[in-house]
């Protein structure tokens, strides 16, 4: 049912759901709730006694739990840099109103955090590069604590609160309020939260749990408050105390449920293999858990505790992708060779996605089973341009320089291929990474007219001019490549007509002419004829349009220009470019020729 969901629903033909904007709008909600007043760190107990009992909590826990890795998503989904910045106010607000006086950051080691920050835009708030690592590093922690983080353990500092139902809070105050400076008392996991939006959360659930019937299941009290709990919240009321622990959020029918299940939490760390007797059990701590899958589950060839022959899917597919997600490129490459016949080539292909995802050479080089003969993967499955996307978003250099050197091979078998890597490349807004495939185009890569064709190509062109940094590099390799005699006339001047299709880029066409481009390509003499730059601008009705043939003219492309029956002076985008430029088409061609009259003795 999910497969089928996620391939009708999010990828269908109609598209129903569009990943990137689901995913944006859970994220806005997030937010915006997260900065609620309800959910302020200055309200006394009878305010939030109140709050709980009408309901306003009910997304706290999802919002708490879910908002940074919900903006993760959206970043890895979001196709540049201008969708990136739509998130930016909202989490430069939530960053300044939630801000955690009481933050620790020497709780949360940066040892074993695998946690990667992700980049909102070029130009995020002055406190993003700071805010963003600290929560990543706190959210590994979170799901890798040293200790269990639970109701009991999480209580923050104590505050001078007054009791006042009918008082307001006030986020600016907060510092003011303390009792006590953050030396002073010991620290908690909360105050690893570089926001109060842990201590809030604690505080809301320890109120909650005191406002529970705990008189038995059968038994509640006169004034029980668990009728009005149940309709905001649902049946299943009493929550377990650990955090990390997902019936923290979806919670037990009966106290006495929660009870028996909150006894076996000294032991949080459950076993994942199905059949292990650890499933239940436990362990203490994770790294218990580690030392046990290490000892017993590590799949080796001789005297193995599991064999993937011997798995079924439920057990096999599950450790894959737990294997590629940890990083434990060991492990797979001892059962891969196993296991590679029983897992299917769509699975494979999600698998390397994945494994370039998280920047791992390794698992990459291993799973994508390189075809040395084609030059491409033997899993036609595999979506290589995502591929070279994904490696490129995550950061890994070697990776990156790794999977351009075999873009650059495999895009020279086919036409239309290498677009996919040109864009990744203009994508990753690196210079570093821009730079890295400059030397590979330039002097690795073996010439091919292909190539050369997807560096101008429609698609490229219309990436770069969102990306302005990158552009700028772009024509810096346009320049080098027509030096070196692979970017001929003839690609230029085609590549001046994508960019009259597409942007109506002055500052592209301009390069383009500078290093040769025709203006009337594909008319120029002696060759034959077809739409030239201005013909295709001319059917466009936008103000870029309207300039970029002005433009043309005065680099003196010809106004009378036709092909068949179509001349600019007919078309659309001519007969209303008044509407811009303050002039008809007439005027515009006679205000041209009489400036290019006046340059002429200049040029003599």
């Amino acid at each position: 049912m999910q497969l089928i969901s996620d391939r009708y629903i999010f990828h269908g033909p109609l598209h129903f759901i569009s990943p990137r904007d689901s995913t944006l709008d859970l994220l806005v909600s997030c937010l915006t709730y997260l900065c609620y007043d309800a959910l302020s760190d200055e309200l006394n107990e009878d305010q939030l006694r109140d709050n709980i009992l009408s309901g306003k909590y009910r997304l706290q826990a999802f919002a708490s739990s879910s908002w940074f890795d919900l903006a993760r998503q959206y970043v890895r989904l979001a196709p540049n840099a201008s969708h990136v910045s739509v998130i930016n106010g909202l989490m430069q607000h939530m960053c300044s109103e939630l801000r955690n006086p009481g933050f620790r950051g020497d709780l949360n080691d940066d040892k074993g955090v695998s946690e990667r920050p992700f980049q909102l835009s070029r130009s995020p708030w002055p406190d993003a590069p700071e805010f963003i690592p600290q929560t990543a590093r706190f959210r590994f922690y979170r799901d890798h604590p040293k200790e269990p983080w639970t109701l009991e353990n999480g209580k923050s500092r104590q505050r001078n609160r007054v009791s006042q139902p009918n008082s307001k809070p006030t986020r600016g105050t907060r510092q003011e309020n303390m009792a006590d400076s953050p030396s002073s008392l010991a620290a908690t996991w909360v105050h690893g939260d570089p926001l109060t939006v842990s201590s809030s959360w604690a505080r809301v659930e320890q109120l909650y749990s005191s406002l529970l019937c705990d008189e038995g299941d059968a038994v509640h009290g006169a004034n029980c408050a668990c009728p009005t709990l149940r309709r905001h919240y649902g049946p299943k009321l009493h929550k377990c105390h650990y955090f990390s622990c997902p019936l923290q959020r979806h919670g037990l029918e009966t106290h006495g449920q929660c009870v028996g299940h909150m006894k076996n939490h000294c032991r949080p760390w459950k076993c994942s293999v199905a059949g292990c007797d650890f499933t239940v059990i436990g362990f203490e701590t994770y790294a218990g858990l580690e030392q046990h899958r290490w000892r017993l589950h590590r799949v080796v060839r001789e005297n193995a505790f599991i064999q993937p022959s011997v798995m079924d899917d439920e057990a096999l597919y599950p450790l894959l992708y737990e294997l590629v997600d940890s990083g434990d490129v060991g492990e797979l490459e001892a059962i891969w060779p196993t296991c590679r016949p029983m897992v299917n080539e769509a699975t494979t292909a999600e698998l390397v996605s994945m494994a370039a995802g998280k920047g791992s050479l390794p698992s990459v080089q291993l799973l994508l089973e390189w075809d040395n003969q084609k030059q491409e993967p033997r899993n036609a499955t595999i979506k290589f341009g995502g591929v070279i996307h994904d490696a490129l978003q995550s950061g890994n250099p070697e990776l990156a320089r790794w999977i351009l050197e075999k873009a650059a091979i495999w895009g020279c078998q086919r036409a239309g291929r290498y677009r996919d890597a040109v864009i990744a490349v203009l994508k990753s807004d690196s210079a570093d990474m821009f730079g890295m495939w400059q030397d590979i185009i330039t002097s690795a890569a073996p010439e091919s007219p292909y190539i050369m064709q997807e560096l101008l190509e429609k698609t490229v062109l219309s990436t770069a001019k969102r990306f302005p940094d990158q552009e700028m590099l772009m024509f810096g390799i346009w320049q080098k490549l027509s030096g070196m005699g692979r970017l001929r006339p003839s690609d230029l001047g085609r590549a001046l007509t994508n960019v009259a299709q597409t942007t109506c880029s002055i500052e592209q066409a301009r390069v383009l002419l500078t290093l040769g481009a025709h203006i009337d390509h594909p008319q120029e003499p002696d060759r034959g004829r077809g739409y030239t730059a201005l013909l295709w601008a001319s059917k466009k009705t936008s103000e870029e349009a309207a300039h970029f043939m002005k433009f043309l003219l005065l680099e003196g492309a010809d106004p009378r220009v036709w092909f068949g029956s179509v001349t600019p002076s007919k078309e659309e985008g001519a007969r209303r470019i008044e509407t811009w430029l303050n002039m008809t088409w007439d005027q515009l061609v006679e205000w041209v020729d009489r400036q290019r009259e006046l340059q002429e003795p200049q040029s003599e």
